[in-house]
C-alpha cells in the first residue's frame, strides 16, 4: 500500500479521536472512537518504521477510550428508549401487517 495513504490514515485516526475527545455524545463518541481504530489499524499494519509504531499506539488508545466509553453509550441509548416510548404511536394505531394506509381498488375494503 502506498506510504503516503497509510501516514493520512494515521492523521485522520489521531484527529478524529481528537474531535471524539471534545464531543458530549456518548453514542456519537464511541462511533468516533472506532473509526478512529479503523484508521489506525490500516496504518498499524501496513506502515513502516515510526508511523507503524504511531498506528499501533493510536490503535491502542482508541480501543482502549471506545471500551471506556461502551457502558455509557449503553447507558444513554437505553435512557433514550425510555423517553421515547411514551411519545410513540399506540399498537392499536399501528398498521396491521398487510394493511394499507389508503384504499386502492383491488387492495383494500373498497373491492
Amino acid at each position: 500500500m502506498n506510504q503516503k495513504t497509510v501516514k493520512t490514515a494515521g492523521q485522520v485516526s489521531i484527529i478524529v479521536l481528537i474531535i471524539a475527545l471534545m464531543l458530549m455524545s456518548p453514542p456519537l463518541r464511541l462511533g468516533l472512537f472506532v473509526l478512529a481504530a479503523l484508521c489506525a489499524a490500516v496504518t498499524a499494519v501496513f506502515a513502516v518504521g515510526k508511523w507503524r509504531i504511531a498506528g499501533i499506539v493510536l490503535l491502542l488508545a482508541a480501543l482502549a477510550l471506545a471500551a471506556a466509553e461502551y457502558p455509557a453509550a449503553t447507558s444513554d441509548m437505553q435512557d433514550y428508549r425510555q423517553r421515547a416510548r411514551p411519545k410513540a404511536a399506540p399498537t392499536s394505531l399501528m398498521l396491521r401487517p398487510g394493511a394499507y394506509p389508503f384504499a386502492l381498488p383491488g387492495n383494500g375494503p373498497l373491492t
